[in-house]
């Protein structure tokens, strides 16, 4: 009897059956078995997108995956329909597909995808598999076909590049001939991509501290319009550079009128005085303000007395201004051109699915498995079958815009095991014991926390000082994160702590351990038309996670500070020889100075509770006692079913049974979950007692914590 019609007729369950046959005849585009059930009756895609799809008349989110009976769906994200390792075709013996699980022994929901990996044989066999998607065949798209430049010329957009190579090797066999079998499987997906990138930098003479502009107009960019003139508004913008990042005059006053202002203005952010190309101060002079009008201010050497000078520490020299590439291209909108332009690059990349990756659902990390599967017959009675998977993936992550920077990562390192043990005790009563483990733990690693020796010897760059992006002054057990910035705000041009950097503070800082044990035994008992079975599953589950919010490092930001500088627009301090500057001009001329004067916007370092057992002896955590702030959340789940199928005539059978299911209120291991006062420990049964004191004055309207 084939599988298909022995699941019909043998079960009050509704489903489908892919046997190995069909499973490899079947065309695959990222050779995951998983996704040969969309094409399955009961699956239905949504065109609101993946987490909208449904299987067996319910989201797809709540379908259960198993592999030789373990659960294998994610025990941290809920990413529907799936395996916390990719099962290639030629892993998989079967794939059951349970649209209604009438039966008592299936659990955990409506939907079910059952899956057997595949085992060795008498016969030695083997595969090798090699897939290659290479964008370059690609035809480039209608709207990069279509794109014009600046002169109105044809001039398509390369595309991004991407190649990515799987190669499966399979191989299986017997050990001792109808006794111990065996069947490997290595599978590996290198994925390579190159795209165009837009850094922004300094220009030139904007990295010695010299902003520029036109006389009653805020630049632009070649490639952006003139404010629509008449115009009163400060914020009004005119193209003030040609394609090679030349200065040119606007061609209208504000009044529509042909231009007649004062033409090209040139002021040090630092009064009288520059940077020089060693990071020293020197003379500012006419010669710094080619075929235009220096402006200094009167009265005083500087314009803002409290960052009269370049950064003391050494740091944004050798830090950002050293390292920082020169531009390329002085389009786009992000950019003025006169002080801020573009590095245009193409930049190549080692596994790009991102955050996918965090979640397992890419299909664009590198990937690397190794399966194996081991049966042994101990006799005619006793056998035992066991599978192991091994996954690493990783991917880039946290890019740098700039040529030579140093990009974070995404690392992730499922396994799963599964031993099945099955004794013939007699010729009417048959035993299987279970144990599974699935477990995945994923880190998600900012550019110095990866371990590249060259970001090591960045980071030591000044020994007992500060250190580009993260230093580790004399003498301290932490490190220290630095962001330098013009202005804390995501997106400005002066914000250099970004991706706009050597290596970015604002990468992935995050990640988890989550493990599914399974013990489960079941017991088959047939007595005349009668055939019992009764089974038990215990699951416990835990899924310790971290991240960056809050920053556990100190944190020191680049900006203003409480302190605004005379040259910040809206500030009355500064002297009449800026008072006709627009808005945008001098809001951007006090960030380059807070830029390359080093100033600190704000420091923070975090502080936390660790566990409830600290909370009554206020015993705080740091980056000095604990890497991570790590909570952890655990969920128990048990369940027993007895069913009997009764053979009543040959074409009828009443498929009787019962199940029990339990499934434990999620809580945080380290005792922080919500307690209501005056309710015992807790909505979800832990917590603390009203007796506990101070913390559960934190619970009172309008009350402090103590």
């Amino acid at each position: 009897v084939s599988a298909d019609r022995l699941l019909a007729e043998s079960s009050a369950s509704i489903g489908e059956v892919l046997p190995q046959t069909k499973i490899n005849s079947l065309t695959l585009v990222v050779n995951d078995v998983l996704d040969l059930v969309r094409v399955l009756p009961g699956f239905r895609e949504s065109a609101a997108g993946a987490g909208f799809d449904t299987f067996a008349g319910v989201p797809a989110g709540m379908v259960n995956t198993t592999r030789d009976g373990l659960s294998v769906t994610d025990g941290r994200f809920n990413n529907g329909i799936f395996s916390t390792t990719t099962m290639n075709p030629d892993l998989v013996g079967e794939v059951r597909l349970i649209l209604t699980p009438v039966d008592a022994e299936f659990g955990r929901g409506n939907g079910q995808i059952q899956i057997t990996t595949r085992s060795g044989t008498n016969r030695y066999s083997g595969s090798a598999v090699w897939n290659v998607e290479n964008t370059a065949l690609n035809p480039n798209t209608w709207a990069n076909n279509r794109n014009v430049d600046a002169n109105g010329q044809w001039s398509p957009t390369q595309p991004d590049w991407r190649n990515n190579h799987e190669y499966s090797i399979a191989f299986g066999g017997p050990i001792i001939r109808n006794k111990t079998f065996f069947y490997a499987l290595w599978d590996q997906d290198i994925n390579r991509s190159r795209a165009q990138v837009n850094g922004i930098v300094l220009t030139d003479t904007a990295r010695l501290g010299i902003f520029r502009y036109f006389d009653g107009w805020n630049p632009a960019t070649f490639d952006r319009a003139m404010t629509q003139t008449p115009t009163s508004a400060t914020n009004r913008i005119a193209p003030a550079v040609d394609t090679a990042g030349n200065p040119v005059p606007p061609t209208l006053n504000a009044n529509g009128t042909p231009y007649s202002g004062a033409g090209l203005m040139c002021f040090s952010v630092f009064g009288t005085m520059r940077l020089d190309t060693n990071g020293g101060m020197v003379p500012f002079t006419p010669s710094d303000c080619p075929g235009g009008t220096i402006l200094n201010p009167v009265g005083n050497p500087a314009w803002d007395t409290n960052r009269a000078t370049v950064d003391s520490t050494g740091y944004i020299y050798k830090a950002l201004l050293s390292p920082m590439p020169k531009a390329n291209y002085f389009g786009g909108v992000a950019t003025d051109g006169l002080n801020t332009a573009t590095i245009r690059w193409v930049s190549g990349r080692s596994g790009n699915a991102g955050a996918g990756t965090t979640f397992g659902t890419g299909t664009d990390f590198n990937r690397t498995q190794f399966n194996l599967k081991m049966d042994h017959n101990f006799n005619s009675n006793h056998k035992i079958s066991g599978s192991y998977t091994l996954e690493r993936n990783d991917a880039a992550d946290g890019l740098s815009n700039w040529p030579d920077g140093y990009n974070g990562d995404i690392i992730r390192r499922p396994h799963v095991l599964s031993t099945n043990f099955t004794s013939t005790i007699s010729p009417t009563l048959l035993n299987e014991a279970r144990f599974g483990m699935r477990y995945n733990k994923t880190d998600g690693r900012r550019a110095w926390q990866t371990g590249n020796p060259d970001v090591d010897a960045i980071t030591s760059l000044m020994s007992g000082g500060p250190d580009p992006g993260i230093t580790r002054s004399a003498g301290a057990i932490y490190p220290v994160v630095i962001g330098p910035a013009g202005s804390t705000a995501p997106g400005t041009a002066y914000n250099f702590s970004g991706a706009n950097s050597q290596f970015t503070l604002a990468g992935s800082d995050n990640g988890n351990k989550s493990i599914l044990y399974s013990y489960a035994d079941t017991l088959s008992w047939t007595k005349g038309a009668h055939a019992f079975k009764f089974g038990v599953e215990l699951r416990p589950t835990t899924s310790q996670g971290y991240s960056n919010f809050p920053e556990q490092y100190p944190l020191v930001r680049g900006g203003s500070g409480s302190v605004l500088s005379p040259l910040a627009s809206g500030n009355t301090g500064v002297t009449a020889s800026l008072a006709n500057a627009l808005t945008t001009t001098r809001t951007n001329a006090s960030q380059l100075l807070y830029l390359l004067s080093g100033t600190v916007d704000t420091v923070t370092m975090s502080y936390w509770i660790n566990s409830f057992a600290d909370v009554d002896e206020a015993k705080w955590q740091s980056i000095v006692t604990q890497p991570k702030i790590y909570r952890t959340i655990v969920s128990n789940e048990a369940a027993a079913f007895v069913k009997d199928d009764w053979k009543i005539t040959r074409n009828l059978t009443l498929n009787l049974g019962a199940r029990w299911e339990y499934y434990g209120s999620p809580y945080i291991q380290e005792g922080f979950t919500s307690a209501v006062r005056d309710l015992g420990t807790g909505a979800f049964g832990v917590g603390r007692s009203t007796t506990s004191g101070a913390f559960d004055n934190w619970l009172q309207p309008g009350a402090s914590p103590v």
